[in-house]
């Protein structure tokens, strides 16, 4: 490797410099640094569970649905609690994928109300309504004070169903 030193003679600190230089810039610890920042809220990071460290703190979100404390063999939860459906109902994830700027949110910012509430059900249900879907979130979205209430009205109706509890 060609290591540019500007003129300066190499040496154990000159080496260091280039390497925290490369591994701040290049190393994965840089990138999920980035990539978390990006992808936060509220001090909570969006990623697959699978991209997170385990075990998370209590009273985080998947804690609060079951993720072991890696502690015992059966550590999980399969039972509904009290804070299972708070979290559903007021929770930060909820209010993440609410709010201006959430990955939804710029996906419908500008469609039609027909159109969004095609993008919402094919993002939370992942699949499309049937026409009484259709017609009583149409209903919500005009009902509305005005159309980003409307769709996160819906959204949240959405990720508060049965049917979203068993999507796989």
């Amino acid at each position: 490797m060609n290591l540019d030193l500007s003129g300066r003679k190499p040496d154990l600190d000159a080496a260091r410099e280039a390497y925290d230089a490369y591994t701040d810039s290049q190393a994965p610890r840089a990138l999920r640094k980035r990539s978390l920042d990006r992808f936060g809220y509220q001090g909570l990071v969006l990623a697959r569970a699978s991209e997170l460290p385990a075990p998370l703190p209590l009273g985080h979100f998947l804690r609060q649905f079951g993720q072991s404390d890696r502690e015992t063999i059966d550590g999980g939860r399969t039972v509904a609690t009290v804070p299972q459906i708070l979290a559903m109902f007021n929770g930060p994830i909820t209010h993440a994928m609410l709010e201006r700027g959430s990955a939804i949110a710029e996906q419908i910012a500008d469609k039609p109300p027909g159109e969004a509430v095609d993008v919402i059900f094919l993002t939370i249900l992942s699949r499309r309504p049937d026409a009484e879907d259709r017609s009583l979130a149409l209903e919500a979205i005009e009902t509305a004070e005005d159309a980003a209430t409307g769709h996160g009205n819906v959204i949240w109706a959405l990720l508060n169903t049965r049917e979203f509890l068993f999507v796989q």
